[in-house]
């Protein structure tokens, strides 16, 4: 058990240690591969993955939590890489949110090798969906940071059509806003 704070680390420490970990996974040729799948609404899996390790390090970080971040960052990015588009109708891709998780484990061990605690944060990221719930804080920050951001991808464009709505009853209709 890893009792105490860790040392909180600069952004530009923070950013440094993410590239070191971060681009030899996003340069990979199946990796990239993964921008042409799309995630939530418009965003691709290679972005969300992208954005689910940048902020479970930042939120490991600012909370000064004492984690692998090397586990944390190289899981994060691969806990999606399934490497197919689940919303192309096909048999294998029936119950996707469940199944995913086993399958990008299975298909990133195979890719880039990986350790014990990788595979629990890519198995465990779609907990309570999955019933067994993370053991370890890196998986529950990445768990965490999943929800946060698919609920942030799924509502982005609903927020940008309100702000469209809002533009076009005030400029056109004179309907003002008052906050």
């Amino acid at each position: 058990m890893r009792i105490g704070k860790a040392k909180k680390l600069t952004i530009s420490e923070l950013d440094k240690l993410f590239y070191e970990i971060a681009v030899p996974i996003l340069t990979s040729e199946k990796m990239q591969e993964t921008k042409y799948f799309h995630q939530h609404r418009g965003t691709s899996v290679y972005y969300h993955s992208l954005s689910v390790a940048y902020f479970s390090l930042v939120w490991a970080n600012k909370l000064r939590v004492k984690c692998d971040y090397k586990s944390l960052i190289r899981a994060a990015l691969l806990h999606d890489y399934y490497l197919y588009d689940w919303r192309e109708k096909d048999k294998s891709h029936s119950w996707h949110g469940f199944r995913h998780p086993f399958i990008a484990a299975k298909k990133a061990n195979e890719d880039f090798g990986l350790n014990d605690l990788e595979v629990e944060i890519i198995q465990r990221h779609m907990f309570p969906l999955t019933p067994i719930p993370p053991k370890h804080i890196e998986a529950f920050l990445v768990s965490m940071a999943d929800k946060v951001l698919a609920i942030r991808e799924m509502t982005e464009l609903n927020i940008k059509k309100l702000d469209q709505l809002k533009n076009t009853l005030n400029y056109t209709y004179g309907i003002q806003f008052v906050y």
